[in-house]
């Protein structure tokens, strides 16, 4: 089935900038424009990450996020000399481009710019996992990945992180002053 409307309708989303439909407005446009089983499918994916649909493009984005997981649980396991094996989810196959990229997302000089190449990356695998036909619905599940990412990183605020690594030393100092008395 095509959504030409639904999709015609949406606004073009950009990495690193807010989105300029919000979360809610965009999953009432498919509530309305969506056929009942791609809705479930969407909305499976859109809170829990495609946990629970048995649709290609789930299965696909599972997939290559447990990969991205994996390759990342291993960049942190041989910087920390820890063993990743724990931490490893269950995946089909390799992608090597998966692998080299997140490398080079670990080679980043902030772990800002670290987490925003690990980011761009998730992107070009949903676009990649969209296909060729922008009016389709796997189009509309890549772009409700992209949705929710863009809205979770326009949250992002330094004054609030900082804030909350400041109260976390603060504890962490007053626990350690603690054990000494």
């Amino acid at each position: 089935m095509n959504y030409y409307f639904l999709m015609a309708s949406l606004p073009m989303l950009a990495f690193n900038t807010p989105p300029a439909i919000a979360e809610d407005a965009f999953l009432e446009r498919c509530r309305e424009q969506l056929a009942p089983p791609d809705l479930a499918t969407l909305l499976d994916l859109w809170e829990r990450d495609g946990g629970g649909a048995d649709h290609p493009f789930t299965r696909g984005w599972r997939n290559l996020d447990a990969q991205v997981r994996n390759a990342v649980a291993r960049e942190r396991g041989q910087r920390s000399g820890r063993d990743p094996q724990a931490y490893l989810r269950s995946a089909e196959g390799l992608d090597v481009r998966v692998r080299t990229r997140v490398q080079e997302a670990f080679s980043r000089p902030t772990p800002l710019e670290r987490e925003q190449e690990l980011e761009r990356l998730r992107w070009a695998l949903a676009d990649e996992l969209a296909g060729l036909d922008p009016f389709a619905l796997d189009a509309v599940l890549a772009y409700a990945l992209k949705l929710k990412s863009a809205w979770l990183w326009a949250r992002l605020d330094a004054q609030a992180g900082r804030r909350r690594v400041e109260e976390y030393v603060s504890q962490a100092g007053s626990a350690v002053e603690g054990q000494w008395k």
